[in-house]
């Protein structure tokens, strides 16, 4: 996955194995939760000021659909 957070963080029984994660790696989780929530809509304030480039590019070029 783009946001590499396998590595970091992972779901069992519903539950996150962990929150202590950067503030950038939070930010990706929660852009990750709400889309696997099917979030009607999608409010990003400054979502890339705490990411690294890497991720900023990700974010800031990409396009995220659903189906």
């Amino acid at each position: 996955m783009q946001l590499q957070l396998d590595h970091k963080v992972y779901i069992e029984n519903g539950i996150l194995s962990t929150t202590a994660l950067s503030q950038g790696q939070r930010k990706c989780l929660a852009l990750l939760t709400a889309y696997l929530e099917h979030r009607p809509f999608y409010v990003f304030d400054e979502w890339a000021s705490a990411q690294d480039s890497l991720f900023k590019k990700i974010f800031l070029h990409s396009t995220f659909t659903r189906t």
